[in-house]
């Protein structure tokens, strides 16, 4: 995974436009985070760093969530209250939930990034992209769930949004109901 990453989707690395590279190296880190995959501070911080230097001004809801994903998870602080307190446009309140949920999730606040990711539930495909980074979103809240303890629901928010992966292992500890359950 590391190689394909460093050779060509990563900052640097990929001929792509930027708004993909910011994209899918927020997305495919914060995949292999929930899978259980150790991300370095490194690798978050070069992703924040992009981020800056590409999308620096909020008012594209899509990339500054994948923005606000990337800052959140490498400790920029800085750069994503910039993101939340100047998220504009259609979906501006949509990137001001998501970046405050993963906020949260960096802080291992679960119960609030809960509180932030079942607000935006019903209405994230207002954030653009397609399917996989708005389903995303919704393993970001089957994670958070399965750390409160909530294996059960964590299930079923995967079961009625991607069924199809809702077993197939894509975030560490959530299992079929019944299975065997690896530790987080």
């Amino acid at each position: 995974m590391w190689h394909v990453i460093d050779r060509d989707i990563a900052p640097g690395a990929s001929p792509s436009p930027p708004l993909s590279i910011q994209t899918d190296t927020a997305a495919i880190l914060y995949r292999a985070e929930l899978a259980g995959v150790t991300v370095s501070q490194e690798r978050w911080a070069q992703v924040s760093d992009y981020a800056m230097q590409y999308f620096g001004t909020p008012g594209l809801a899509f990339a500054d969530v994948h923005a606000a994903i990337a800052h959140a998870m490498a400790g920029n602080s800085d750069a994503l209250s910039q993101i939340i307190d100047g998220a504009k446009g259609p979906a501006g309140d949509m990137v001001q939930v998501l970046g405050q949920a993963f906020r949260a999730i960096a802080a291992a606040d679960w119960a609030t990034a809960c509180t932030h990711l079942t607000a935006v539930m019903s209405a994230h495909q207002r954030i653009g992209g397609s399917r996989a980074q708005r389903d995303l979103i919704e393993y970001a809240l089957a994670g958070v769930l399965l750390r409160l303890g909530r294996g059960d629901e964590a299930r079923r928010v995967l079961m009625m949004h991607r069924p199809l992966t809702s077993t197939s292992g894509v975030i560490k500890g959530l299992c079929p109901k019944g299975g065997a359950k690896a530790p987080l």
